[in-house]
């Protein structure tokens, strides 16, 4: 049985496609992380191997294709008109100083749409197997397409951040896994959930409490980075090029990811959009005001975009939470602080004109970065996110809470989706029953999920996160998942 294989950057997910090829399943396209690109050329003869850099920048060398192909995407103008829309959001991880004009985009999405529906009709996969979201525009594209050409799409997605478990999705819905033994106790959830009913500092992920808000030690950071980044330039030539700069030689150059003027314009813009959105923040009566907290997303990143689905724009979002609400009714929004750390690619996704249309919706407050979480969270009405672990620390805190995209976590006891309301009177009588559910039920929800999930971890930045902050050393293997698919896709075999 032959398959799409776009995995991420863990030797896991290598020793997966070994363990499928015993099961009789061969990748036909393989588009993931480079480390492995070398390893699938070893191992799987007749396999086209995607360069990831390139095909992300549309570089896709003199093909012609037959009549079909543009048919198919002519005839489906309205499909690709939304797919185009997502995949230029997408891009945006690609474009830190915005120089990727839109013109550019627009050539880069039609060269990979045309090239992956000449692709899929030549190798005729049975399946798509995506070890995350995927969420770079090329991956995106050829798993919408996917979509809509009925392949089976099989994809992972990471559990609460507090655990090594990833949760199943099979055509874009989340599943159940079967005969699977939780790696994680419900003692273990209780803990977490108590933790979360406490204040902010002993709840906080870890990756925020371990920030320093010391100026001194900013700069100090700032000034290692600096010397470190220009010694890699002088002895490591090689470029990333998932940034591009305009008017070069081929058009779409790769530049430097050591480059320090990059780093130096990045930084002069990103404390632009920082100063753009202080001079909105304002001091609030969180005791007396009327509100809903929406706290906002870091961005570009796979949890808005695509795990957001219709609301990945936070101003839709934001938009739509509006015209839910009654006109004496506030919603405080806060910056995520990882938008402004100056190590993150969080000016890729904001400009000066951000916030100024944020604040255009009304009864908009923004609060300061520094502004405890927790307070907001029991303070408001309710709490609205798109996929935010808010939602959880709302919930353990007995907070309803209205969800607009597809965390793991949803359907939780205390929540609901934004697709199950129709007017403001549903909300309404929503939030009326929502505070009847008890942590008990909490706990046995997120259980009920851990316990169907499968053990493991999806990248390296994960396994990095739990190794380092929640002390759990994962020692998966390659074995589980390919049994796992194997059981999906065998005609004897049912995933639940």
């Amino acid at each position: 049985m032959r398959y799409i294989y776009c995995p991420a950057g863990r030797s896991t997910w290598a020793d997966a496609a070994i363990r499928l090829k015993e099961f009789g399943y061969l990748p036909c396209i393989w588009l993931g992380d480079p480390v492995h690109d070398k390893f699938a050329q070893k191992n799987f003869a007749g396999c086209t191997v995607l360069d990831f850099y390139r095909l992300n920048l549309g570089r896709i060398d003199g093909s012609r294709y037959n009549k079909g192909v543009f048919d198919t995407s002519v005839n489906n103008k309205p499909f690709f008109e939304e797919l185009m829309v997502k995949t230029f959001d997408m891009m945006n991880r690609q474009d830190p100083l915005g120089r990727y004009e839109f013109e550019t985009r627009k050539q880069v999405f039609y060269a990979l749409v045309l090239y992956f529906i000449d692709l899929l009709e030549q190798k005729k996969p049975q399946f798509a197997l995506f070890s995350e979201a995927a969420h770079s525009p090329a991956q995106f594209i050829l798993y919408s397409l996917c979509r809509r050409q009925h392949i089976t799409t099989v994809e992972f997605s990471s559990g609460p951040y507090v655990f090594p478990v990833m949760t199943l999705k099979i055509d874009g819905v989340r599943r159940a896994i079967r005969d699977h033994v939780s790696a994680v106790e419900k003692a273990e959830i209780g803990a977490w959930i108590k933790r979360l009913g406490q204040d902010y500092k002993k709840a906080a992920p870890n990756y925020t409490a371990e920030k320093d808000h010391s100026i001194a030690r900013y700069f100090t950071k700032l000034i290692y980075k600096y010397c470190k980044e220009s010694l890699k330039k002088i002895f490591d030539q090689k470029v990333n090029p998932t940034y591009m700069i305009k008017n070069c030689v081929d058009g779409c150059r790769a530049m430097s990811r050591y480059e320090w003027k990059l780093k130096k314009r990045l930084l002069a813009k990103e404390a632009r959009i920082r100063r753009s959105y202080f001079t909105y923040v304002s001091k609030r009566d969180i005791a007396q005001d009327k509100f809903v907290y929406f706290p906002l997303h870091y961005q570009p990143e796979r949890t808005s975009n695509p795990e957001g689905g219709q609301y990945y724009d936070q101003f839709q979002a934001l938009a739509k939470l509006r015209s839910l609400l009654g006109d004496d009714v506030g919603i405080y929004i806060k910056e995520h602080p990882a938008q402004f750390w100056p190590n993150r690619n969080g000016g890729c996704a904001r400009n000066q004109d951000y916030y100024r249309n944020l604040n255009s919706i009304g009864g908009i407050r923004f609060v300061d970065t520094t502004q405890d979480s927790f307070e907001l969270v029991d303070g408001s009405l309710f709490v609205a996110t798109i996929t935010g672990t808010v939602g959880v620390e709302a919930a353990a805190r007995g907070k309803p809470v209205l969800v607009f995209g597809d965390p793991w976590y949803r359907g939780m006891p205390g929540s609901i989706h934004i697709e199950e309301i129709d007017h403001a009177d549903v909300l309404a009588g929503f939030l009326k029953n929502a505070k009847n559910h008890s942590r008990d039920q909490l706990v046995e929800f997120i259980y009920g999920i851990l316990s169907s999930s499968l053990y493991g971890t999806i990248n390296p930045s994960n396994e990095r996160y739990l190794k380092k902050f929640m002390n759990h050393r994962v020692q998966d293997d390659g074995r589980s998942i390919a049994a796992l698919i194997n059981s999906i896709m065998s005609p004897e075999g049912s995933s639940g």
